[in-house]
């Protein structure tokens, strides 16, 4: 599921139900638009960001941290949480084991952010642009995802 790889995807929520992967997708859209109020980004970004896709001007990156610390995948820092993230598939998929398990290996392969060496990420955004990434590219190599 694409949708739960972005963050932007993402990822974004309070959730207490299980959801449609289209809800997701909505709720981290929403994320994003609630994000674009901190982190202005044209309208063209908006876009590119809905198609997993990352603009690189500051302000897209660091709408990307804002999304996951609203999820509380992130820290200040940008540093990943897989246990938060995975916490958040356990509310979203409370009866599929596959999905479950495959949302585990996804954020376990995509723990090796927090080891990259950023000294000027001050805010975490281009660590989350490297989640994001990391998420999107593995995702589809994780059956059920």
């Amino acid at each position: 599921m694409t949708a739960l790889t972005f963050l932007l995807a993402s990822c974004f929520i309070g959730i207490a139900f299980a959801r449609s992967d289209n809800e997701i997708k909505k709720l981290f859209i929403q994320q994003a638009l609630d994000c674009k109020k901190e982190h202005p980004v044209t309208g063209e970004e908006i876009e590119m960001i809905k198609a997993h896709k990352i603009p690189n001007s500051d302000n897209a990156k660091c709408i990307v941290a804002c999304m996951f610390k609203k999820l509380d995948w992130v820290d200040e820092k940008g540093m990943f949480n897989d246990k938060n993230a995975y916490k958040m598939s356990e509310k979203e998929y409370p009866n599929d084991q596959a999905k479950l398990d495959n949302s585990k290996k996804l954020f376990e392969t995509c723990m090796k952010v927090n080891e990259e060496s950023l000294p000027n990420d001050k805010d975490g955004c281009q660590r989350s642009v490297l989640l994001a990434s990391c998420l999107t590219e593995h995702a589809p190599k994780v059956s059920d995802l």
